[in-house]
């Protein structure tokens, strides 16, 4: 097992000091030096900076050699072989992350190395941090969170790209009606708009595909001090997405300090119940739905769409999910459009 000692041994050797000798400048015992220069002794935080400072060698690279030492070391208690690590990253699809370059692999080939690059992607300490934390409010299978950490972490390092003004919840229900009339006056959603609009009015925005079979759709938490909305295209509709975005910011209006400290993905049946109808509420007012309800003619649709300004996917969308109009029907054909049509 490489670490601290296996260069040290190489580095007092070229100087021509004793390990006596460098023992007693660090203050510990020679037996402690032994067990330094063996990689079988946890070094402390002042320690590390002691070794630096005699020896010139980058505390960075101290730190990081010692991190890799007693990761490899919990690795091997945890899994017990090197095959054993490798099933276990199975869950992590490190061939997809490659592919699609979320994550910069040191050394494909190496095990141990993988399970480096892929926590400190998520900067988490270990895995086992991972699979207990509960800043991740999720309900579904465990073998999914790890995809949907990996999710959040990509969507991180695609925020530290966007410039955000300060956020007011006031332009909430601004931002609200732009998209509405963005998507009713274009009969499509333009992406980049989203961005640059949430961006302005004060919050992160990210659309990125999950991994295979992550069944990831949205997420909500608070990123330097602002809302960060992060979405699928899951639907693969325009109604789909603006569902997603609308439901995430029910989450912002509703549950802002508890983004601050966990990242929403699927809270509590209350919390999900309130997004739901925030975003459906947003895109068809209640009592239009009870009245396109009662009569779903295309003509009625549109008059109602015209004189509200609601775009027709949102209606035929909404009927069709509450089992009033059918999927197979020509408005659904006609009027429900797929993201890029």
């Amino acid at each position: 097992m490489i670490g601290l000692g296996t260069y040290l041994k190489d580095y007092l050797e070229y100087q021509g000091i004793t390990q006596s000798q460098f023992a007693m400048q660090l203050g510990i015992s020679q037996k402690h030096m032994n067990r330094i220069l063996n990689n079988k002794a946890d070094l402390s935080t002042d320690l590390m900076y002691a070794i630096s400072i005699l020896t010139d060698i980058d505390i960075k690279f101290i730190a990081s050699i010692e991190y890799k030492r007693m990761l490899t070391r919990y690795l091997d208690e945890k899994f017990e072989s090197e095959a054993g690590i490798k099933e276990y990253l199975k869950k992590y699809k490190i061939n997809e992350l490659k592919k699609n370059n979320w994550v910069k692999f040191t050394d494909i080939t190496n095990v141990y190395q993988n399970a480096v690059d892929i926590l400190k992607f998520l900067k988490y300490r270990n895995f086992d941090v991972l699979e207990n934390s509960n800043s991740i409010l999720y309900k579904k299978t465990l073998d999914k969170k790890e995809l949907t950490a990996l999710w959040i972490a990509r969507c991180d390092e695609l925020a530290k790209e966007q410039e955000v003004e300060d956020y007011n919840k006031s332009n909430l229900e601004k931002v609200i009606k732009e998209i509405n009339s963005h998507v009713y006056m274009k009969k499509k959603i333009n992406q980049k708009y989203l961005k640059e609009l949430m961006n302005k009015n004060g919050m992160y925005f990210i659309i990125e595909e999950g991994l295979p079979t992550s069944g990831i759709r949205g997420a909500f938490k608070i990123y330097k001090g602002k809302p960060a909305v992060y979405i699928s295209t899951f639907k693969k509709r325009v109604d789909g997405l603006v569902y997603s975005l609308f439901h995430e910011l029910g989450h912002v209006k509703s549950d802002f300090n508890q983004g601050k400290s966990k990242v929403i993905v699927e809270g509590t049946r209350e919390q999900e119940a309130r997004a739901d109808k925030f975003a459906y509420t947003h895109m068809v007012p209640e009592n239009i739905l009870r009245d396109i309800s009662r009569n779903f003619s295309e003509k009625h649709l549109l008059e109602v769409s015209k004189s509200n300004k609601i775009p027709m996917c949102y209606m035929v969308s909404q009927l069709t999910n509450n089992g009033v109009y059918k999927y197979s029907g020509m408005m659904y054909k006609k009027y429900v459009k797929k993201l890029g049509e």
